[in-house]
């Protein structure tokens, strides 16, 4: 894959670092899509801004998100009984940083 934007050894490191298992054929694939995307944003200077009638900051926009407020919380007895490990009030969860 000469000229790519991202080897498939680059894949691979960041697979690893990712602790995600992939197959050969599955980084070649993800290497190919990735080089692509990568390609289709290197594009997008060429588009041009939009004018300044459709620009976000010019459109009427409503927030879709609830509003936050002060909600009791769950009692850390009941968060705990659902853990599957747990020790002097926390959470137990495995290593996955190691150096």
């Amino acid at each position: 894959m000469s000229g790519s934007f991202i080897s498939e050894g680059e894949l691979r490191r960041v697979a690893r670092l990712a602790r995600l298992a992939a197959s050969d054929a599955e980084c070649a694939h993800l290497a190919a899509e990735l080089d692509g995307i990568a390609r289709e944003c290197r594009r997008l200077p060429e588009a041009g801004d939009p004018p300044p009638s459709e620009r976000a900051e010019n459109r009427a926009c409503r927030s879709v998100l609830r509003e936050d407020c002060v909600t009791e919380g769950l009692p850390q007895e009941n968060a705990l009984e659902s853990a599957p490990r747990h020790r002097g009030g926390h959470v137990l969860v495995p290593r996955v940083i190691t150096r």
